[in-house]
């Protein structure tokens, strides 16, 4: 597929449903949470403290484990040969 070097709508998209997540799962206002688009896709999330240290999770961009996360729990993935093509 090669890689991905536009800023798309589902980007965006995307995104928006973060700061929404963060919303609720942190009990902030919007105006309190950042978005950043890292454009290697490297950083997924980061969290300043309140001392001011910052967690972040960091990962290279690979769809691997949530698609067999996703065989697993339908069951779509009931015998090793899945597994093994994907090596979940």
């Amino acid at each position: 597929m090669g890689s991905k070097i536009t800023i798309d709508s589902a980007t965006l998209m995307n995104k928006g449903l973060e700061v929404i997540e963060a919303r609720w799962l942190f009990d902030l206002t919007a105006a309190e949470v950042s978005v950043v688009i890292h454009p290697q896709s490297v950083i997924h999330s980061m969290v300043e403290m309140i001392d001011g240290s910052v967690i972040a999770e960091m990962a290279i961009p690979d769809m691997a484990i949530p698609v067999c996360v996703c065989a697993r729990v339908s069951g779509a993935a009931a015998d090793d040969s899945f597994e093994a093509a994907i090596t979940c």
